[in-house]
């Protein structure tokens, strides 16, 4: 795995919690056969358009009960499926974050606290995606994907903090040696500190772990340009 996690509403598909395209698979087909319905009587238009309209009414009422009844940890999370469903990534981030507060280990065990991380992280608010990550560790001490998450903050912020981020991800490699998604992101950090040889050595590891990995060719060529004593740009994910 190199990609990061991904996490529902980020790429429209889901980890962990119930997603919001049950939702919205159920709604299509209701609507779906109000049209066919309404259609057979010849009044498909105007009920197409009322439906549509009883689906925004339910989604303000599942958005005003989770506003206003701040402690009902299923009203947050509905709500923010509601808002993720059509891309508000924003809006549904608050109310996963009060969910988060009125019930952390329930809500840890949807992995909601790393779909904050991973929309903080696409903001470039890194500290705030580590500070989630860091949540999500709390629940599931030492698990290799959210450590190896934890040190990609490091590689990605300004300035980058490549000391940090080699130290998470080695302790993730002396369990799993072969991970090629720590791997990749150590060949990152070692570029940065502009060492050749821990770049060079990762990159072997990453390469012989997944040879297909879309990453391995950029990092080859920015490695030969350090070897070489040139200016490199370290790829990202």
């Amino acid at each position: 795995m190199t990609k990061r996690r991904i996490i529902f509403g980020l790429s429209g598909l889901a980890i962990g919690f119930v997603v919001a395209f049950t939702w919205t698979r159920s709604y299509n087909n209701n609507a779906m056969t109000s049209a066919g319905q309404s259609q057979a009587s010849g009044t498909g238009g105007q009920s197409t358009a009322a439906a549509q309209q009883a689906g925004m009414a339910s989604v303000r009422d599942v958005i005003d009960r989770a506003k206003n009844n701040p402690q009902d940890f299923e009203a947050q999370v509905t709500a923010a499926e509601k808002f993720a469903q059509i891309g508000r990534t924003k809006d549904a981030v608050p109310f996963l974050e009060q969910a988060y507060k009125d019930d952390s280990a329930r809500a840890a065990s949807m992995d909601i606290p790393p779909y904050i991380a991973e929309y903080y992280s696409g903001a470039k608010d890194y500290q705030n995606a580590e500070k989630w990550y860091r949540a999500q560790l709390a629940a599931k001490p030492n698990d290799p994907e959210t450590l190896i998450e934890i040190a990609a903050t490091f590689i990605d912020r300004e300035p980058p903090v490549p000391d940090k981020a080699i130290d998470y991800l080695q302790s993730v490699l002396k369990g799993s040696p072969t991970s090629a998604h720590a791997l990749v992101h150590l060949t990152q950090a070692y570029l940065q500190k502009r060492d050749a040889r821990g770049a060079e050595d990762s990159l072997t590891r990453a390469r012989q772990s997944d040879p297909g990995n879309k990453m391995i060719p950029d990092l080859e060529k920015q490695v030969n340009a350090l070897k070489s004593g040139q200016q490199i740009t370290v790829p990202k994910e």
